[in-house]
C-alpha cells in the first residue's frame, strides 16, 4: 500500500496569463479614461437603471456615483420626456430582435439635476450584450450641451430680429461670420461717432484689449507718436473707476475722454488730444452675454456731435455678444475634442488610424457602422482613395489642411454607394526625422447638420428676394450721408 510515485501533467496556460493581464490593462486604461472624462460615461441595465457611472456625473447633475445606482428613467430624465426616452431603446430592441442589428442611438434631452433643475444633455448610446449575446442594457456617453442650446436659441431670436430691422440695418449685418474692423466701422456710422475702438475682455473681466479701431486712419502716426504705441492690439490695464462708472448700463455717456480714460492714460496727454483734434464727450456702448460684460465699444465725437440711433446700437451690440459668445464656445468645443477621441471602442464617431498611402490600420465599430460596412475587417481591406473619397482632390485637400492642423469637412462614399458629409478631426503622426508614418482621426457624421445649414441659407435667401421683389418701394440709405445704397426692384421701377 505504499506509493511507489506520482503522475502528474503540466499544462502550458502563458497565454491566459498574458491575455489576461492585456484584459486587465485594457480595462483599466479604459476606467482612468471613463474617470478623467469631463463626459459622463455611464451603463445601465435593461430596466433604465444605472450600473456605473463615471464621477463626471456630478458636475452634470449634482448627484454622486452612489447616489446614481438604481436610479430610475423616470428620476433621470424626469416624466415629460420619458415617453421619448423608452421609445428609443424600445426602437433599439426591436431593431436587434428583428434584424440582429445594434445601432448607436443619438439622443438630446434635459436631465434632472439634485437641485430640481434641468440640464440639456447629449447622449450616444450602444446595446450591451452578454456572452450568449443576448442584451444585458446600454452604455453610453452623456455631455452638458447647455451652453450649445441658449446660443441656439438666442440665435433664433437674434435672426427674428434681423429679419425686422432688415431695412435698417442690411448695410451693416453681414454673416455669422465676425470681422472684427467691419463691426467697429459699422458702429461708428450707426453712431456718428468721430472714433471708435472695439474692445474685448479677458477672461477674468478686467482687463481688455482693442482689436479694431475706425475714424482715426488719417492721424494714426500721431497718436503714436503722443503714446508710444499703436492703440490696434493694445491691452489695457484694469480700470476700477471705469467699471464702476459704466456697471451694467448698455451705454455710459462722458462728459469728455478724460472722465472715460481715468488713471489709464495721463490726463496732460489726454487734455492735448481734446485740444489738438476738438473731441466732446464719449460713449461706451457695453457688449455683454448673460449679464456679463465680454467687451465694449469706446465712442469719441466731436465737440459738436452727439450719439445717434441709441436703440439701433444697443441691438446691434446684443448681436454681437452672441457672435463673441459663440465663437467662444466654439474654440472651448474643438479643444474639449481632444480629451475624447481615445475613446475608441465606445464611442459612436468613427475613430481611424490609416496609412499616409491610403490602406486603415485600424478603425472603430463606430466607423464601419457609419460607413455601412460588415465587420472591420472588410472595412480594413478597402483602397481609401477609390472606395471611399468622393474625389481624388477631396484626399489632396484633407492631406494640405491637416498639414496646418485644421479640421476638415467632405463628402465620402459608404459601401452601398450613397453619399454621407462627415467631419474630420485628424492628424498625423511622425517619426524622430518628421517623416510622416500614419494618420489618426475622429470622424463624424454631419450630413444632416449640412442638411439644416442648407435650409437655413435658403430661407435666408428667401427674406433677400422679399425684398428685392417686394411690390413696395424700398430703400436702404446711409444714415449719415442720406444716399442711396440700395433700392429694391419696385422702387427702380417707380422712380426710375
Amino acid at each position: 500500500g505504499k506509493p511507489l510515485y506520482y503522475i502528474s501533467e503540466a499544462t502550458d496556460i502563458t497565454s491566459q496569463k498574458e491575455a489576461d493581464a492585456k484584459i486587465r490593462e485594457s480595462e483599466e486604461r479604459y476606467r482612468i479614461l471613463a474617470e478623467n472624462s469631463r463626459d459622463v460615461i455611464w451603463k445601465i441595465d435593461m430596466k433604465g437603471r444605472y450600473s456605473y457611472v463615471s464621477p463626471s456625473v456630478f458636475e452634470l447633475r449634482g448627484y454622486t456615483p452612489d447616489e446614481l445606482m438604481g436610479q430610475s428613467l423616470t428620476e433621470i430624465v424626469g416624466q415629460d420626456a420619458l415617453g421619448f426616452v423608452r421609445d428609443k431603446f424600445d426602437t433599439s430592441l426591436k431593431d436587434f430582435n428583428e434584424n440582429h442589428r445594434m445601432s448607436s442611438d443619438y439622443v438630446e434631452v434635459e436631465q434632472l439635476r439634485k437641485d430640481g433643475t434641468k440640464v440639456w444633455t447629449e447622449s450616444t448610446t450602444k446595446m450591451l450584450l452578454d456572452e450568449n449575446n443576448q442584451p444585458i442594457g446600454y452604455i453610453g456617453s452623456t455631455r452638458d450641451i447647455s451652453a450649445r442650446k441658449a446660443v441656439e436659441s438666442e440665435l433664433n431670436k437674434g435672426r427674428e430680429l434681423l429679419r425686422e430691422l432688415f431695412v435698417e440695418s442690411a448695410s451693416f449685418i453681414e454673416s455669422d461670420a465676425i470681422d472684427y474692423q467691419k463691426i467697429s466701422d459699422r458702429v461708428r456710422r450707426i453712431s456718428g461717432a468721430r472714433s471708435c475702438s472695439f474692445n474685448l475682455y479677458e477672461e477674468n473681466g478686467q482687463e481688455f484689449s482693442t482689436v479694431a479701431i475706425s475714424g482715426i486712419e488719417t492721424i494714426q502716426a500721431t497718436l503714436r507718436s503722443i503714446f508710444g504705441y499703436n492703440l490696434l492690439g493694445k491691452k489695457w490695464k484694469y480700470d476700477p473707476a471705469r467699471e464702476k462708472a459704466i456697471g451694467q448700463q448698455v451705454l455710459t455717456r462722458f462728459d469728455s475722454l478724460a472722465d472715460l480714460s481715468g488713471t489709464v492714460l495721463p490726463g496732460a496727454v489726454i487734455n492735448y488730444i481734446i485740444k489738438r483734434f476738438k473731441l466732446g464727450e464719449a460713449w461706451v456702448l457695453q457688449i455683454s452675454r448673460k449679464d456679463k460684460p465680454v467687451g465694449d465699444f469706446t465712442l469719441v465725437f466731436d465737440s459738436d456731435k452727439t450719439l445717434l440711433n441709441r436703440e439701433l446700437l444697443g441691438l446691434y451690440a446684443s448681436q454681437v455678444g452672441l457672435y463673441v459668445e459663440r465663437v467662444n464656445y466654439e474654440k472651448a468645443l474643438k479643444e474639449s475634442e481632444e480629451v475624447y477621441r481615445n475613446l475608441v471602442e465606445r464611442i459612436p464617431d468613427g475613430v481611424y488610424k490609416s496609412t499616409h498611402y491610403g490602406k486603415f490600420l485600424n478603425v472603430n465599430p463606430g466607423l464601419v457602422q457609419m460607413l455601412g460596412y460588415e465587420s472591420e475587417e472588410e472595412l480594413l481591406g478597402i483602397n481609401i482613395l477609390s472606395d471611399l473619397y468622393l474625389q481624388i482632390s477631396d484626399r489632396d485637400d484633407v492631406r494640405a489642411k491637416k498639414g496646418t492642423n485644421l479640421m476638415s469637412v467632405f463628402p465620402v462614399k459608404k459601401k452601398d454607394g450613397t453619399m454621407i458629409w462627415v467631419e474630420d478631426h485628424g492628424w498625423y503622426n511622425k517619426d524622430k526625422h518628421g517623416k510622416i508614418i500614419s494618420h489618426e482621426g475622429v470622424l463624424r457624421d454631419i450630413t444632416q447638420r449640412m442638411a439644416d445649414e442648407e435650409a437655413l441659407r435658403q430661407n435666408e435667401e428667401k427674406f433677400r428676394l422679399m425684398f428685392q421683389y417686394n411690390p413696395q418701394p424700398m430703400f436702404i440709405y446711409d444714415l449719415e450721408t442720406l444716399e442711396f445704397i440700395d433700392a429694391n426692384l419696385a422702387a427702380i421701377t417707380h422712380y426710375g
